[in-house]
């Protein structure tokens, strides 16, 4: 009998051990899922903007690039505009930074779309701020606070909110 609880502590100590866990839990994919067609962040992200799609037009603001833009907007966008951080952004028209307010026009878009933004950002309030100052009256942002990671497996999240006066 006491062989036998020995033997199974042993047997949990090793299955519970630090280096055993890390070895048996791995993920699918270390890709995201491109290498299976579409990561599930963007599926979601995708059927979403779908949905929303007579929403993105006008003058629209993307951060990064304007793939959504220029795909759910289509010829309903007159102008798209795309934001980015730092100098180096070939596709970028503006440079600037949510957080500080600079390099953003203000009163100026009927719509802007976020993704993945927010998790740069350390001042959230001054974000939202200076977003909300770039609108124009009733315009709309679609912003995806969260996504999918190999470290924090998030449900993927989207929003649109109407700016009103």
């Amino acid at each position: 009998m006491v062989n036998n609880l020995y033997f199974i502590k042993e047997r949990v100590n090793k299955l519970l051990h630090p280096a055993t866990i890390q070895r048996t839990i791995t993920s699918i994919s270390r890709k995201f899922g491109y290498d299976r067609v579409t990561p599930i962040d963007r599926y979601y992200t995708e059927a979403f903007l779908h949905r929303h799609n007579n929403d993105i037009q006008g003058c629209v603001m993307e951060i990064d690039d304007s793939t959504y833009t220029h795909e759910f907007g289509g010829k309903k966008v007159t102008r798209s505009e795309i934001l980015h951080a730092v100098e180096g952004n070939p596709q970028a028209t503006l440079i600037g930074d949510l957080t500080m307010g600079n390099g953003i026009l203000k009163n100026f878009f009927d719509c802007m779309i976020r993704r993945h933004t927010f998790l740069c950002i350390y001042d959230m309030h001054a974000a939202v701020s200076n977003a909300y100052a770039a609108f124009k009256s009733g315009g709309v942002s679609h912003w995806q606070p969260f996504h999918l990671t190999t470290k924090a497996p998030w449900f993927c999240l989207v929003y649109a909110r109407r700016m009103n006066d």
